[in-house]
This record gives C-alpha cells, structure tokens and sequence, in this order.
C-alpha cells in the first residue's frame, strides 16, 4: 500500500501496465526511461544479494507515484493476467517474457533476469503491450531461437533499443550485468534529458509567428511565346528553327541546375549523369548501416552465427550429459546407502534375536 504522492494517484497502489496504458497519451519519454533505470537499480541491488526475481514484468511492478515505481512480487500476476502464464509440468510460467535457458531447461539465473528485464523495458517503451502478443505460447521458443527478436517500439530511441537487444543475446555470459545496464541507462537517461532541454531553449529563443491575413493577389502575367517565322511547306525541321532565350544556354546565370529544365527537343538522349542526377539522395536508417553489404559478407555473419549457435548447443548438450552422469552417480550412491542400512539393520536382528535366545536357554 502507498500513501497519496501526487495528484491522481489512489491510496492503493497502481500496477504500471495498467498506468502506463490510463497515460499513454501524456507520458513522456524521459518518464519511460527513468522508470527503466529505477527498475534496474533494484535489480542491480538483487544481483548483489545472489537473489533471482524471475518474473520481471510491468504486471508485478508498482507505480508510487508519477517519477517513481516499485519493483515487487506479490503474486498479484497469477491473479489478475493469468492468460500470461504458459502451464508447464505443475507450474505457470511466462513464457513471452523468459530467456531460452529458463524454457528449455528451467535455469533462472541473473542472466535470465537480465534477459527478463529487456522485455519490461520493451513494455514499458510500448506503453503496456504484451510481448510477442502476435504469437502462441508454444511458438515463442522456436522464433527466439531461430535469433527473432521483439521489434523497435516507436518511441524508443536507438540507443536504448540497442541495449535491449544486448539483454536478448541466446549466450548467456554475453548478457550484461545489472551493473553494467545501471551505468548504460544513467547515460542514455542524461543524454534525452540534455536533448529535451536544448529543445525546450530553442522553443523559447524562436520569435512566435506572425500569420498575416490572406490578401487576394492578381496572376503573374503569361509568359511571352517566341515568334517563329514563316517556312517553306516541304521543310519539317522548321518548328526548331528558333533563338534559344539567354535564360537556358549554359553560360546563363540563371541556369543553376539541369533538374530545373529539360530540354523538349531530344529529353530522352540526355547524358547519363545528367538523368540520374535528378534523383534525390535519400538518407539511411540505422537497420540499413546493419544490413551486409554483399551476399558474401552476408554469408560470412550468416556462417559465423551458425557456428556460434553451434557452440552455444553443444555446450548445453554437454551440460545435459554432465546432469545426467551426476543424477545416476546420486542414484547410484543411493542404491547402495540403502542397501548398507538394510544389510545393517539385518545384522542388528539377528544378533538381537541370538541375545534373546541366549537368555531363554535355561542354566
């Protein structure tokens, strides 16, 4: 329970998907992110006590007031989104939200939490929206491990984006601490409130506009048609036989580009430079940086990524090898415990039951 910090907040306290979707129109994105970064410092604070939260959601993070949330796990989630959880042998899990490890193998460690927090930090930067809602429960696992991973929100700057995907790397000693991420997002939280500034300054340096009233004005005047002379019948090439004006010959001033007039002579047979300049140079994304250049770069990051997944399997095959040596080596010891206690509780009857016989015998 919280007590009353701003206005428009109940005594009780209010989920942050249910706050982030009640305000989506109004919150701005240095709010979003600071909540993010308040979130991390209480997981930072986690990691440090070796405690593992494991389910890391918008659902079961509380909203105290408008600059601050609580991180917290009260169960409310399995009562009030039970559709978000996956039944999985005897408990409900949250598949849309855990790191591969934790759905192949049932493994929740820090990385997966690391894992668990870049998918609330997409929540959060898409105003509530559940993660992979396009998608079933079962199909999630194969989409991620095939290397799909949630979209940009729209509001989510490229550099927070950036670190999101950082938390969403299939090798877990890749992912980054909660430490680590603290730093990350103090940074990338400095630099949008820096940027909001000079924003708000230029907005108050700009002189307002003045918007005149429309005033009806006469059309400019028609321009003049050169006059052509009188040809013979016979001559077709007559109509060409005129002065070019002074404004479109080449040593023209007022010629500045070959885009602001084409010739209506011969358009089709001007130089190649001279047609592909009238394309505009249109600017590159961020994706389009990523992207190879050739196929076969892209054969070599394709071949590098294989050989990393590769890796990353037969290192958990491995694992699962170990595992099961260790379990049949526990059964084993086991076995054989139990069968030194019954061997031993045999002999302590029998020699029992001698004693007793022993006494009986009359002297």
């Amino acid at each position: 329970m919280f007590q009353r910090g701003d206005q428009g907040l109940d005594r009780e306290a209010v989920l942050l998907g249910q706050y982030l979707e009640q305000n989506k129109n109004t919150l701005q994105i240095l709010t979003l992110i600071l909540f993010s970064l308040q979130i991390c410092k209480a997981l930072a604070y986690l990691e440090g006590i070796n405690c593992v939260h494991r389910d890391i959601a918008v659902r079961n993070i509380l909203v105290a007031s408008h600059e601050c949330v609580k991180l917290g796990d009260f169960g409310l989630s399995r009562y009030l989104e039970d559709e978000e959880y996956y039944k999985a042998s005897v408990t409900r899990l949250p598949i849309k939200w855990m790191a591969p490890e934790s759905i192949n193998f049932r493994r929740f460690t820090s990385a997966s939490d690391v894992w668990m927090f870049g998918v609330c930090m997409w929540e959060i930067l898409s105003f509530g929206k559940q993660p992979f809602f396009w998608l079933e429960n079962k199909d999630v696992i194969g989409v991620i491990e095939k290397g799909d991973r949630l979209p940009k929100p729209e509001m989510c700057p490229p550099t927070l984006y950036t670190l999101m995907t950082r938390c969403w790397t299939y090798d877990t000693t890749e992912r980054p601490k909660f430490t680590e991420l603290v730093c990350s997002l103090s940074d990338i939280y400095q630099t949008e409130k820096d940027i909001a500034k000079e924003k708000e300054r230029n907005n108050r340096q700009r002189p307002p506009k003045i918007i005149e009233p429309l005033q009806e004005q006469a059309p400019p005047p028609k321009p003049s048609r050169p006059k052509y002379k009188a040809s013979a019948p016979g001559n077709l090439l007559a109509p060409l036989a005129f002065q070019v004006p002074e404004s479109l010959c080449a040593s023209s001033p007022t010629l500045f580009s070959p885009t602001e007039y084409q010739s209506p002579i011969d358009s089709t047979r001007s130089p190649p430079l001279l047609r592909h300049s009238i394309f505009k140079r249109r600017s590159m994304r961020e994706e389009d940086f990523l992207k190879p250049s050739s196929r076969e770069e892209a054969q070599k990051i394709w071949e590098k990524e294989r050989a990393k997944m590769l890796q990353v399997l037969n290192r958990q095959q491995q694992q699962m090898v170990e595992d099961s040596k260790w379990l049949r080596h526990e059964e084993r010891t086991l076995v054989n415990n139990l069968k030194t206690r019954c061997i031993c509780s045999t002999i302590q009857r029998s020699a029992h039951s001698s004693v007793l016989e022993a006494h009986s015998v009359p002297s």
